[in-house]
């Protein structure tokens, strides 16, 4: 059983020294073991850490926050009856002054929404359905990426939130079947206790619109529902609908050419004159079952497609460019036709976004 208390342990002046305690009646820790709690991914023993987990990055970054704010963090434990962590904080006291208020985040995003979330930690998914629900959400809860897959294989939703950790299939491996399989515009976000700049972008490039970080908040929720031009139709404070998740971005390419307009301009140019010629090919090739010439054109438009960053046909690429044989199987007829439509909806996208480049061009 898991317990929080916070109290008031000491006024000194005009600070408040106040007392937070954590209590788990738990496995407890050796004693031996408690002098290196606070390091990191200290782990007890084997057994223990596949059955219960380490202790990871978590003590080590609690004990640098808490003495960031001039505290102190203990920890008291015996084996097989649990852990009592402490931590004191001085705080000054607050003279009560009135606050501006902040400027409420925009409600009624959720409300009559589908939601999938996929969480294998009972507390977390309870939680999260908790905090969903308020807002107006219809949730369905799922154990993991096997779960979430057979869930949106069978009906549709606005939303899934995914967990990257979990048995039998994470969310890593889930993303890459929802966005073979399902529309560009299924909105899928990561969740994730690993809030590292290099975790969002290896959530991003795998396929993810976004990344929540545990624990977050409903504004958190919102915020990177709005961020990822997301607006609720029958929303009245929605306004206009945002266009479809980009499947491109131009930053590479801007910075490759210096920034220069111009030149961005001729490459669209090109890229939107070339590559449904190079899909035609690449289809004509599918109908006559030469695999060797499919892996030539789709090489060939690797480069240009890297260089605009769509990150959702990464994956297919690889497959594609590695597959030896000429005579293609079912799977791989597949995956070129996925490349094919996928390319054809960038195409398409940046058609929409660059309806006046043929006039920057010279």
């Amino acid at each position: 059983m898991l317990t929080i208390e916070c109290r008031l342990a000491d006024k000194i002046a005009d600070k408040d020294f106040v007392e937070i305690i954590v209590t788990d009646t738990g496995i407890g820790i050796e004693k031996e073991y408690l002098p290196f709690i606070f390091d990191k991914f200290t782990q007890e023993e084997s057994g223990q850490v596949k059955k219960f987990g380490g202790t990871g990055l978590g003590m080590s970054i609690s004990r640098q926050l808490v003495e960031l704010m001039n505290g102190t963090i203990t920890v008291t434990s015996e084996k097989n009856k649990g852990t009592i962590v402490s931590v004191i904080i001085p705080l000054k006291a607050a003279k009560g002054k009135s606050v501006t208020s902040l400027k409420t985040v925009e409600s009624g995003l959720l409300v009559s929404k589908k939601i999938l979330v996929a969480e294998d930690n009972e507390i977390n998914a309870t939680v999260i359905k908790s905090l969903l629900t308020r807002e107006g959400a219809h949730v369905l809860l799922v154990n993991n990426g096997k779960e979430l897959i057979d869930a949106i294989a069978k009906e549709d939703f606005d939303l899934v939130i995914s967990d990257l950790q979990m048995p039998v299939m994470g969310g890593m491996e889930a993303v890459k079947w929802v966005r073979k399989h399902k529309p560009p515009t299924q909105q899928i976000i990561a969740l994730t206790a690993n809030a590292f700049k290099e975790e969002r972008e290896r959530c991003l490039e795998a396929g993810f619109n976004e990344v929540l970080f545990k624990p977050f908040k409903k504004e958190d929720l919102i915020k990177a529902r709005i961020d990822n031009n997301y607006q609720n139709s029958n929303n009245e404070y929605a306004g206009q609908v945002n266009a479809s998740p980009k499947l491109y971005n131009l930053d590479s390419l801007t910075e490759m050419v210096d920034g220069n307009k111009d030149q961005v301009a001729y490459l669209i140019q090109q890229f939107l004159e070339e590559t449904p010629r190079k899909i035609e090919k690449i289809n004509i090739a599918l109908q006559q079952d030469k695999g060797k010439e499919i892996r030539r054109v789709v090489h060939y438009l690797s480069s240009s497609l890297h260089h605009m960053s769509v990150t959702a046909l990464y994956d297919s690429i690889k497959k594609i460019e590695t597959s030896k044989r000429n005579k293609l199987s079912k799977n791989q007829q597949m995956e070129v036709k996925h490349f094919c439509e996928m390319t054809q909806l960038v195409v398409d996208q940046i058609s929409e976004d660059y309806p006046a480049n043929n006039s920057l061009v010279k």
